[in-house]
């Protein structure tokens, strides 16, 4: 007997028993005509021997509340487990967010953009800031030289760790919408945030203990308002490394602004560069050190005249 195929006689299997008779084809005989078939459909199964790794996502939900301090084993896998949400659960949330921002796109985009649109602003008052401190690097005289370049790189720091937290956020909101990429997409934000903020405060910081240092100098030469000015300089450096760190976008921009006006009027009060000259060459009496010859006096002369 021929096994038929969409009406094509197919010569691969031939059992030698009939199935018009009451004689049943043995075990082997069924074995090899199922094998046979598999082989004609191209079928591939699973094997049976050895071990296999599988790997298993699983969504939990990241915003319920965190396990209580000191919880035993058993509890904390009590609220992991009521943390599990099933794909219908995300898809639900997904829809309920989508209904949000269509039903009111103005509050639903203005919330999620003001924390980036913060970050953008501050970056651009620290790019001012850092193209300012460069300038003064340029002409800076030499009794200045190590405050202009602390500052100036500091400057830097602050600026590269804004633009490194700005793009952080970035990251972080598209982590959101991929879902393959989200986790390492999330985690390099993370990394992100965390270098920016180093590097911001770490540059608040030094600018904040040049300003105190000046603030002691001008004490010394009896310029107490000029001494309040880099006093609060100072301590809005150090409010604003503060709030960076806590992540009070808002404080921090305050702070901030308050450091840039608060530079105008040292800009506006401090002695100049000439009068910087007189109170170091031969006949000055300011409390620095003096020059050490003519051709260095002239030299700064200069420098103090050109600025």
């Amino acid at each position: 007997m021929h096994w038929m195929d969409n009406g094509v006689s197919s010569a691969r299997w031939k059992p030698r028993a009939c199935w018009c008779t009451n004689q049943l084809p043995s075990r082997d005989q069924l074995q090899r005509a199922v094998a046979a078939e598999l082989r004609r459909l191209e079928a591939s199964g699973v094997n049976l021997d050895g071990t296999q790794k599988k790997r298993f996502v699983l969504m939990v939900d990241p915003l319920m509340a965190d396990l209580p301090p000191g919880a035993s084993a058993q509890e904390r896998a009590q609220v992991m487990a009521a943390r599990i949400r099933t794909p219908d659960d995300v898809e639900a949330l997904r829809f309920a967010q989508w209904q949000q921002r269509v039903r009111n796109p103005l509050a639903s985009g203005t919330k999620a953009a003001v924390p980036y649109a913060a970050a953008l602003i501050m970056s651009v008052l620290q790019f001012n800031t850092m193209i300012k401190l460069m300038e003064d690097r340029d002409t800076a005289m030499a009794h200045q030289k190590v405050e202009a370049d602390v500052r100036m790189v500091a400057g830097i720091a602050a600026f590269g760790g804004g633009v490194a937290e700005t793009v952080g956020m970035g990251l972080k909101t598209a982590s959101s919408f991929s879902a393959r990429r989200g986790i390492q997409l999330e985690r390099l934000a993370r990394r992100l945030t965390i270098f920016g903020k180093t590097l911001g405060i770490g540059g608040a910081l030094v600018m904040a203990y040049w300003d105190g240092k000046s603030a002691f100098l001008a004490t010394q030469e009896r310029q107490y308002g000029l001494a309040w000015l880099y006093g609060a300089s100072a301590a809005s450096g150090v409010f604003a490394a503060a709030a960076l760190l806590v992540g009070w976008t808002g404080w921090g921009l305050f702070f901030v602004g308050l450091l840039i006006v608060v530079s105008v009027f040292i800009e506006l009060f401090k002695d100049n560069k000439v009068q910087d000259w007189m109170e170091r060459c031969i006949w000055g009496k300011g409390p620095g050190p003096r020059y050490s010859g003519v051709e260095m006096s002239m030299r700064e002369l200069d420098v103090a005249l050109q600025s």
